[in-house]
């Protein structure tokens, strides 16, 4: 009995078919390695596969900080006041600035001693506490300070009038300029202050000099 043979279109097609289907399944791992020739790779499985990167570069802006130059200052300079320490008068600079009035002195005066002052004895006998100045004035080398009625009861004890009216007098006549003498006066009128040394003024309009306080200044060493 004779086979019947197939056409060899269909053969050739039923080729393909199982060629097709063996790779699409998968080849069975083999035990060894083994080398392939270049052409039976199938296309594709053989070239390199390359990648680009692209970077961005992202430019920041930097502020550099810049130190800004100093504030002008105003320029001061330096006033001596006296304060007092065991019943002498001690002369202290304080700034001022230029051209400053004898009142804002005086009130330096008044303010009394700084605390690293009072940490070392120093202290004022004409605090605002104790007298009130209404007003300094000036006429020629005559400095003329204005006080409360209360001045001279307020300081019942010769010694502290003593120190009080010197440390006004040094103050002012130190500060200057061209101020020689000072007189007090309430109301006004001029009321006698003792000197230095416990004495009365000897000038008829009462006003008394630096001179007559200088033995209670502490000369410095």
């Amino acid at each position: 009995m004779t086979r019947r043979r197939l056409p060899i279109a269909m053969a050739v097609a039923l080729g393909c078919l199982a060629a097709t289907g063996a790779w699409a399944c998968g080849v069975a791992a083999e035990p060894e390695p083994r080398t392939v020739d270049q052409g039976d790779i199938r296309f594709g499985l053989s070239e390199t596969s390359t990648s680009t990167t692209t970077t961005t570069t992202t430019t920041v802006p930097v502020t550099v900080a810049t130190t800004a130059p100093p504030a002008s200052t105003v320029p001061v300079e330096l006033a001596k006041i006296y304060l007092v320490k065991n019943g002498r008068l001690i002369g202290v600079d304080r700034p001022v600035q230029p051209g400053a009035d004898l009142s804002g002195i005086i009130r330096d005066v008044q303010d009394g001693p700084t605390s690293s002052e009072r940490a070392a004895g120093l202290r004022t006998a004409v605090s605002a506490d104790a007298v009130t100045v209404l007003g300094i004035a000036q006429q020629g080398g005559t400095a003329t300070v204005d006080v409360a009625p209360s001045f001279l009861e307020l300081l019942p004890f010769p010694t502290e009038q003593q120190l009080a009216a010197g440390q006004l007098v040094m103050t002012l006549t130190d500060r200057g300029p061209g101020i020689g003498r000072v007189r007090f006066t309430v109301g006004g009128n001029a009321v006698a202050v003792p000197r230095g040394d416990g004495s009365a003024p000897q000038q008829p309009d009462l006003s008394v000099s630096r001179d007559d306080y200088l033995g209670l200044v502490e000369q410095p060493i």
